[in-house]
């Protein structure tokens, strides 16, 4: 059992805190000190995200696997149809228009994957653009 004063750490999303599992900080260390209002509310995220299904590959330990861009922000993006990654692996995203974004693992569960991107996006990324919908009139 944690105490209030005692760092906690998490895997997956923040809103399913369990003491034996863990996350990456931002840092990369594998321990993350959780705040009362971020375990009561959940973690603060940086980006915002925007939901999306972008067909991708995934290209970890040598390998590559079909996968699905769930959601996306600047930082990072949810990935479906993952297996064999465990956080901090090293993971390389291909589009089908060949573009790769270097990656690290910073969660898995249940067949999906949360990864940050090494270099954060611009918010100008063809990527991070929200389709426009049209009204008829």
């Amino acid at each position: 059992m944690f105490s209030a004063g005692q760092p906690r750490r998490t895997f997956g999303r923040s809103s399913s805190l369990r003491p034996n599992s863990t996350l990456l900080s931002d840092d990369g260390s594998d321990s993350l000190a959780i705040s009362a209002e971020e375990a009561k509310y959940g973690r603060i995220r940086q980006h915002e995200r925007i939901n999306v299904t972008i067909p991708a590959l995934l290209h970890v330990h040598g390998r590559f696997q079909q996968v699905k861009i769930r959601d996306i922000s600047a930082g990072g993006a949810c990935l479906d149809g993952v297996f064999g990654v465990m956080a901090a692996d090293k993971v390389v995203v291909e589009l089908l228009d060949r573009r790769t974004l270097s990656a690290r693992a910073r969660w898995w569960i249940a067949g999906r994957c949360g990864i940050a991107f090494d270099t954060v996006l611009e918010l100008t990324d063809d990527l991070l653009e929200l389709p426009t919908i049209s009204v008829a009139a």
